[in-house]
């Protein structure tokens, strides 16, 4: 059975799996990782701010 994920699991899913690639490089910015999802880093920032709730 196909497992369903709503877009803001898979978005989340997607930032988590690009940081876990990236958890070794200390020269991995907040540029780079809104970059490499996609968007811009203040659209990620209140992407995560909104499904966060902090």
């Amino acid at each position: 059975m196909e497992t369903y994920k709503s877009m803001d699991e898979q978005f989340l899913s997607k930032v988590h799996s690009t940081i876990e690639q990236n958890i070794g490089n200390e020269n991995y910015t907040v540029e780079q990782l809104a970059s490499d999802i996609g968007l811009s880093r203040s659209m990620l920032h209140r992407k995560l701010i909104k499904l966060s709730g902090k």
